[in-house]
Parts: structure tokens; C-alpha cells; sequence
């Protein structure tokens, strides 16, 4: 019925070739909701997909509970694959509003990074 990876690689491969080629050494990309992607996400590349929603990620969880969450974000996650906004449960307002100077939309994709967005 076309699940599975072969759809998981429909949706997301565009956006995982572009991680790809811009981060070819490597790239820490993470997302609220990315069972899928991080399934597919090694076909592609040195792409390191890290879930963001705390449920399987302890590291977050104990971030997010100490009110470090931000600087978790930072300092693990080069690239989002969803926008602040999928984490509303996680960030307020402020801290969704501070990230998103630092995280960067990609033009044509739905991609934000640190910093600058490559030109595609």
C-alpha cells in the first residue's frame, strides 16, 4: 500500500539530499515529531537525526525538566526539521521567538538552520 521507507523517502528525501550536500562530514539534525525521517535519514548521508519531542530522548527530557532546553537545542541541533512552533509544548513564546533569530529558514525547503540558510 506504499508505506514504509519507500514513502518515508518520497517525503523527506528532497530535504535530506540538501542536507547532504550542504553538510557532506555530517550534520546533527533534529525534530518533534521524526520517526520517519530518522528511519530514511542514513540513505542519504551522515545525517544524525535527534528526536526533540523528550519522550525517547532522556538527554532532552532532563533539559527541558532544569529549564535548559534553548541551550540543549543549540548546542546539539545544527539543523531543524520542523519549525519552532511543532515545539510549543516545550518552548514559550520568548524562547520560540529567541530561536528563531539563531535558526534560519532554507529558501525552497523546510529546513531551518544555525546561522545563514545555504543558497540553493
Amino acid at each position: 500500500i506504499g508505506l514504509g521507507p519507500a514513502l518515508e523517502e518520497r517525503v523527506h528525501g528532497d530535504r535530506l539530499r540538501a542536507l547532504a550536500r550542504h553538510y557532506p562530514e555530517g550534520v546533527r539534525a533534529g525534530g518533534f515529531n521524526v520517526g520517519g525521517v530518522a528511519y530514511v535519514a542514513p540513505r542519504f548521508g551522515n545525517i544524525t537525526v535527534i528526536n526533540l519531542d523528550c519522550l525517547v530522548n532522556n538527554q532532552a527530557y532532563t533539559a527541558a525538566r532544569e529549564g535548559r532546553y534553548p541551550r540543549y537545542l543549540l548546542e546539539h541541533v545544527e539543523v531543524l526539521l520542523e519549525p519552532l512552533e511543532n515545539g510549543w509544548y516545550l518552548l514559550d513564546e520568548a524562547e520560540r521567538d529567541s530561536l528563531g533569530r539563531v535558526y534560519r529558514k532554507w529558501p525552497g525547503f523546510d529546513l531551518w538552520s544555525q546561522g545563514s540558510p545555504p543558497d540553493h
